[in-house]
């Protein structure tokens, strides 16, 4: 990642993309313990970081070229999807940390669709791929040409911190799907089109890497 010094207005970029960065990167901060029954925007605590490193495809950078030049495509399902990715990239990084209204579109989906086969508790497994709009909890970095959206699990709600502190063990034993999206809040804005999607299959916590601070 660009450090610090690097950082760039979300309205202004290098690339040839627009506000599209080429490069997205999702850190996902699991807590390993509950914590306090309300927890502050900046909760912290042991926990486990999970990384994940997404390159848009060449395909989608010459779509989103598309946009503004044919009609016709910006007005089918995936060119609007990629209008409001646009929209996205150029409004939310800048946004404050509370009050904002676009970084809110962070759409994360999880399934374990090994679900029948684990040992979790039933509270969880009803739970079990319901999307959940990452908010507050959120910090989103832009730079040059990469977007950082750090989600801060140590800050969410009770029931949640709980469910994720009761199977985070477990997490070795799930074969586990994950997509993220941009909500759409308006009809124009539908179909929602995953932004990725991937899986993870039987992740092992035990082969994490303590960080030195």
């Amino acid at each position: 990642a660009a450090s610090a010094a690097e950082k760039t207005n979300p309205n202004n970029n290098n690339n040839n993309n627009g506000p599209v960065p080429r490069r997205w990167v999702v850190n996902a901060q699991i807590p390993a313990e509950t914590g306090p029954l309300r927890a502050k925007l900046d909760a912290d605590g042991h926990g486990y970081h999970v990384v994940v490193v997404l390159d848009v495809k060449e395909s989608t950078l010459k779509e989103l070229a598309q946009l503004d030049s044919d009609p016709a495509f910006a007005a089918t399902a995936r060119g609007r999807a990629l209008a409001l990715l646009r929209r996205y990239c150029a409004v939310a990084p800048g946004e404050p940390q509370l009050g904002a209204r676009e970084r809110g579109r962070f759409k994360v989906l999880a399934q374990v669709r090994n679900i029948d086969e684990v040992d979790i508790p039933n509270f969880v497994k009803g739970y079990n791929g319901k999307p959940a709009l990452i908010n507050k909890t959120g910090l989103l970095s832009k730079y040059d040409d990469l977007l950082e959206m750090d989600v801060n699990c140590h800050a969410f709600g009770i029931l949640a911190r709980k469910g994720l502190q009761s199977i985070y063990r477990d997490f070795q034993d799930f074969i586990l799907s994950i997509g993220f999206v941009i909500e759409s809040r308006d009809d124009s804005e539908l179909p929602e089109i995953a932004l990725a999607a991937f899986d993870m299959n039987h992740p092992n916590w035990t082969m994490a890497s303590e960080l030195p601070w």
